[in-house]
């Protein structure tokens, strides 16, 4: 059955007070719960007509706390028992679900364990929200997606063209970038994004993955590079087979990260994010690094802006939201496996 990662807020990490809800003072993510649920469909359902059960049978889960203990299983039924509408002036709307696990399983008894608290797009530090709750009902099941998370190439990243190395910040669309699997590939289609500094000390989440010379391998990367977190680089490696059982997976960024050659980053001055999209999900060369194209998955389109996601969306209306990956991938969680 299809498996899908979320990344979750502990729940000691969100302040509800009042009618309201903000993230503790100081949140890092280290905290964050990694939930995997396997399932027969593409909905997250609630628990409306099963009691602490879940409305889906099918619907599996395990969670990963950052402690090193767990919940869950094969057999354990996970849910949204309910959601959160959140508003706040200047922000986006966003929709927190509270996730819980069955405690005894296919009894139609026991209680809902809470895991955490998953979001439709993170939450800003220092704003608090206000919302309204409801309970999550077949009419407003969420679809599954991705922990949010943008997969951009940072401007000053030099992409293998047909020229020779060029700034990722100078491309355009029409221009000729050499893949690892088809050749010279056209883009179709870029994006750039500014992400001030003020941004990212306020969003963790944004804050870019810097690999220095040689963290992969040899010439892998040549110089300093960065990448978006959840940005996947081709790893390449008996190791990869023996855990994988590939000889080549797609790892986020962020889940290589080992605090000494690859490592978290807030520049000074920000960062450009760029998006580079193929007719299909190719492996570009980036400073040396082998690292893919945009996968306009649905979770990849959600993490965008409103700009971008109206202007790919209008430029193509054909595209799907169901990415196709040129590699197998393997979650954050199983990246810091491969990294040890």
């Amino acid at each position: 059955m299809p498996v899908t990662e979320y990344e979750l807020y502990l729940a000691s990490d969100l302040v509800f007070s009042g009618g309201t809800v903000r993230l503790v003072p100081g949140y890092t993510g280290d905290n964050d719960v990694i939930l995997t649920v396997t399932d027969d469909d593409n909905v997250l359902d609630g628990d409306l007509n099963r009691n602490e059960d879940g409305n889906d049978t099918n619907q599996f889960g395990f969670a990963e706390f950052a402690d090193g203990s767990t919940l869950g299983g094969p057999n354990f039924n996970v849910y949204s028992e309910e959601q959160y509408t959140l508003t706040a002036p200047g922000s986006p709307t966003i929709t927190l679900y509270r996730i819980e696990m069955d405690s005894d399983p296919f009894s139609r008894a026991g209680n809902g364990d809470l895991v955490g608290y998953l979001p439709s797009l993170p939450l800003e530090p220092g704003v608090t929200y206000s919302f309204t709750t409801s309970n999550t009902v077949p009419s407003n099941d969420p679809t599954y997606t991705e922990p949010t998370g943008a997969i951009c190439f940072t401007g000053g990243c030099l992409i293998e063209t047909a020229t020779g190395p060029r700034p990722a910040r100078d491309l355009r669309a029409g221009d000729l970038v050499r893949t690892r699997d088809s050749g010279l590939q056209p883009l179709k289609w870029v994006f750039r994004r500014q992400v001030t500094a003020g941004e990212l000390r306020h969003r963790p989440d944004l804050r870019p993955i810097l690999f220095e010379p040689g963290a992969l391998g040899p010439n892998m990367p040549e110089r300093r590079s960065w990448l978006s977190p959840q940005h996947r680089v081709l790893a390449r490696s008996a190791h990869a087979e023996l855990l994988f059982g590939e000889p080549a997976v797609l790892a986020p960024a962020k889940g290589l990260v080992n605090g000494r050659s690859i490592r978290v980053d807030t520049p000074r001055d920000g960062v450009d994010y760029i998006h580079l999209l193929l007719e299909r999900h190719e492996i570009l060369c980036a400073d040396g690094i082998e690292a893919e194209s945009l996968d306009p998955g649905a979770w990849a389109m959600r993490s965008m802006t409103p700009q971008a996601r109206h202007e790919l969306q209008s430029l193509f209306p054909y595209l799907t939201t169901h990415g196709f990956h040129s590699y197998p991938t393997v979650s954050v969680r199983e990246a810091g496996i491969l990294a040890r």
